[in-house]
């Protein structure tokens, strides 16, 4: 008994259980961008040669389904639609490599260099593995079996994918698996954005299926600040994305613009009929209760300033 209390073991046990916990309260929680920056630093330049087109929407109702059909009706290419995205496939891979954060990761693998002999049975080997850059390479091979050989089998070599919910993470990853890519990263005004996407809240769709449904303007003006904040970044930071306004998007000086961005040997057509149109959804509705407006007004404050709505 300890204070009237049973101890759960021995005092040794109990004072190395006391410190482990305050070590696990104080330890710095493991950057997934750190271990991206860790596997870059340590692995080859992946093959620039591939040029994927990553069409990327700030949260649904973007207008990222019409961009697609724009850059899909060049010949020779094809940008799949949202793949698997209740998978998370991309964002679990990046989130797999934040145990490679030098500083708050935990990695205690012991690398076999290529081409050194294979240890004897007399050495230590329960944390062999092969050396960190056949992550990169393997994460690399799982997405263009997934996507580049397909596009390929229906006679296109010039592939994409078009998502609504990649944001920093994704991105650094995926420019990091293709240096040859090319990022689209398309924002709305968020009031808009939400009024096309509000219907759907009675079946709601997914920022993480399963546990991350969004279901009221508050957790969409969240997902809407954070993706156009990281969108930004990666604006800024690369010359290999570009951030387009939905309301811009069919102007021909933009469709210009992106023709030239994305490389393609012909220009990008505005005037594909529009389809799935939110107006025709049951229960849209142009008036939204003022309260909606007010939130979501709230929730969008700075992004809306990055990118130039009131």
């Amino acid at each position: 008994m300890v204070n009237g209390r049973r101890s759960s073991g021995p005092p040794g046990l109990l004072a190395r259980r006391a410190v482990g916990r305050v070590r696990r309260a104080v330890a710095p929680v493991p950057s997934v961008s750190a271990g991206i920056a860790r596997l870059a630093a340590e692995s080859p330049a992946p093959d620039a040669e591939d040029a994927p087109v990553f069409l990327l929407g700030a949260g649904w109702r973007t207008g990222s389904t019409y961009l697609q059909r724009m850059v899909n009706a060049t010949p020779g290419t094809l940008v799949w639609g949202e793949p698997w995205t209740e998978g998370a496939i991309v964002a679990r891979l990046a989130e797999s490599l934040a145990f490679l954060d030098p500083r708050g990761g935990r990695s205690s693998g012991r690398p076999l260099p290529a081409g050194s002999p294979v240890p004897s049975a007399q050495e230590w080997t329960a944390t062999m593995t092969p050396p960190t850059e056949n992550i990169l390479a393997a994460q690399r091979a799982m997405l263009d079996r997934l996507w580049r050989h397909p596009a390929a089998e229906h006679g296109c070599a010039r592939w994409g994918v078009k998502e609504n919910v990649w944001g920093r993470e994704c991105l650094e990853l995926l420019m990091l698996l293709y240096p040859g890519a090319r990022f689209v990263l398309l924002v709305r005004d968020p009031v808009d954005q939400w009024r096309s996407y509000r219907p759907h809240t009675g079946r709601p769709w997914y920022v993480r299926f399963p546990e991350a449904p969004v279901v009221g303007p508050s957790a969409f003006g969240r997902m809407w600040d954070r993706l156009v904040r990281d969108f930004v970044t990666a604006d800024r930071r690369s010359d290999r994305a570009t951030i387009v306004r939905y309301e811009d998007l069919s102007s021909p000086g933009e469709t210009a613009r992106l023709t030239t961005f994305l490389g393609l040997d012909e220009p990008l057509r505005a005037d594909l009929p529009r389809v799935g149109s939110s107006v025709t959804t049951p229960f849209f509705t142009e008036d939204l209760p003022a309260w909606e407006t007010a939130i979501l007004r709230r929730r969008t404050s700075v992004g809306r300033g990055l990118v130039g709505y009131p």
